[in-house]
């Protein structure tokens, strides 16, 4: 990318300076021996969200039945819980909102505006946020509270991570929960690919988490782990088969998908073994993601 400039070595999550890490095999980041979480040290491009794996993209019919089976199963791990209000922060283009069950009070939200709109045509009857999180919008919330806030891959997206906290103490119920999916740095795939992998998705991923750097993030916060799950049937297999397939070749799953119907046709088997392999991953606790419910520390 053009003019990428390289920031300070700060950690975006503690502000501690560490050099980095000497036994990273990642080139681009740097690890924070007081959180236990990777920061990408270049600058990202906003440019990037409309490029790459972020460029307009019509799927097709078998791809939204995937992603829906997916939202399902990301939703999954709150089942039981006492849940009437749900807030997706960082709502994307609402595919997730869609698969919220309506008999809660849903909201999205979303700062980018082209994002927002696209979560409205999707969701025409859910109300979407559409600014940047301040003390002002708390009039467009009034004093509701949400039962859950769910922040599906957002978190490493974040430069400010006090936008959590901010979120935590003005948005939160009393007995509300956080629900956080972020890729695993500490995967299988991960490992495998090391600085060709998918979802390291450098310079726009901004920080890199295991479970340990995330639990001690929440506990800082006064937030403590659940639940928690390591499968995705989107980026968990796609991240799989691309490391299997793909990174190697230089080349991503999500671009090769993008050239039409034969490519797809081909991916299928491909796919289908990555799924196999994901699975197995996850039973070890070393798969794609991390999903994890956060409740408060009483």
């Amino acid at each position: 990318m053009e003019n990428v400039e390289i920031q300070k070595s700060v950690c975006l999550v503690c502000s501690s300076e560490p050099l980095k890490d000497k036994g990273s095999r990642l080139l681009g980041v740097f690890f924070c021996r007081e959180c236990n979480v990777f920061t990408t040290l270049e600058n990202a491009d906003p440019r990037a969200y409309q490029e790459g794996n972020y460029s307009h993209y019509k799927a097709s019919f078998f791809e939204k039945c995937i992603i829906r089976l997916n939202n399902l199963n990301q939703i999954k791990i709150v089942r039981g819980l006492p849940i009437t209000t749900w807030l997706d922060f960082g709502c994307g283009k609402g595919l997730f909102l869609k698969a919220l069950d309506r008999h809660f009070g849903v909201v999205g939200w979303e700062a980018d505006n082209a994002r927002a709109s696209s979560a409205r045509k999707e969701n025409p009857e859910v109300e979407v946020l559409d600014a940047i999180l301040s003390s002002e919008h708390g009039n467009q919330i009034g004093n509701r509270r949400f039962d859950v806030i769910s922040l599906m891959h957002v978190l490493e997206h974040l430069d400010d991570l006090s936008v959590v906290d901010n979120l935590a103490k003005h948005y939160l119920s009393k007995n509300g929960r956080f629900l956080i999916e972020v890729p695993n740095i500490n995967s299988f795939q991960a490992g495998l690919a090391g600085n060709r992998w998918l979802h390291l998705d450098l310079p726009i991923h901004r920080t890199h988490w295991g479970m340990n750097g995330l639990d001690q993030f929440f506990l800082s916060l006064g937030f403590v782990r659940e639940r928690q799950s390591t499968f995705s049937l989107t980026e968990g297999v796609f991240g799989m088969a691309d490391t299997l397939f793909f990174h190697s070749a230089g080349q991503s799953i999500y671009s090769f998908l993008k050239g039409g119907l034969l490519n797809k046709t081909v991916a299928l088997p491909v796919l289908v073994i990555a799924a196999f392999f994901e699975i197995l991953t996850s039973l070890l606790g070393r798969g794609g993601v991390l999903r994890v419910v956060y409740r408060r520390n009483v």
